[in-house]
């Protein structure tokens, strides 16, 4: 068994005192723009805690994405602090719609921390994640 690094446990036992300490924690601001070409790429920018109470915000918004027609989307990490295991659920529960639709979720601008955790899951495997919007474009400029 796998054991998970010892510094994401830290920042879940922090985040669990944080929470029976009556602190709201939860709080999630997301940001969607249209990036570039024909492709439709989005990018999401989720700022503040992806959890169990602020996931149905993301679900909504990919889904709202999905029923556009916009199946290239782009998440950028850099404002996302913690990502639950219900974050990582609503991507790959939008997985197979988009990729029927020829299109992907790729990841960009992830902490070490969150990409850590990230690979511990094999979500690597499902996913990619980029170091740049600009990369994360070219990619789907190559799905065509």
């Amino acid at each position: 068994m796998q054991q998970t690094p010892s510094h994401h446990r830290i920042n879940v036992v922090k985040y669990e005192k944080q929470m029976k300490a009556g602190m709201k924690m939860s709080q999630l601001k997301l940001e969607v723009e249209r990036l570039a070409g024909d492709r439709n790429v989005h990018l999401i920018r989720p700022t503040g805690l992806i959890d169990i109470i602020t996931s149905p915000e993301l679900d909504i918004c990919i889904a709202d994405l999905i029923d556009n027609n916009n199946f290239c989307i782009v998440i950028d990490m850099s404002g996302t602090s913690y990502i639950s295991s219900a974050g990582w659920g609503i991507f790959i529960g939008s997985l197979r719609k988009i990729r029927e639709n020829n299109g992907d979720i790729v990841f960009i601008n992830m902490s070490d921390e969150i990409k850590d955790f990230f690979i511990t899951l094999n979500l690597d495997s499902r996913f990619s994640f980029f170091d740049s919007k600009e990369d994360a474009i070219i990619f789907f400029a190559q799905k065509q």
